[in-house]
């Protein structure tokens, strides 16, 4: 069987995913959480990564890939 390819994702998609394991792993157990660990570990990195290639685009193209978020009131 071949390894699955890397998608690259954006800041904001791992982002999401980063919330759903959170709330996933508020609702684990002990077990379930040792499992949880990689992912999240995985999943940070990932964040990293597209914030620093989102960065770098953001420098080439002189200008923001997506405006700011604003938090609502």
């Amino acid at each position: 069987m071949s390894p699955r390819r890397f998608k690259p994702r954006s800041v904001h998609q791992v982002e999401i995913y980063l919330d759903r394991l959170a709330l996933a792993a508020r609702r684990a157990d002990d077990k379930e959480l040792r499992r949880l660990l990689p992912i999240f570990t995985r999943l940070n990195s990932e964040l990293v990564a597209a914030a620093a290639e989102e960065e770098l685009v953001e420098a080439i193209l002189k200008r923001p890939l997506r405006p700011e978020r604003t938090v609502p009131e």
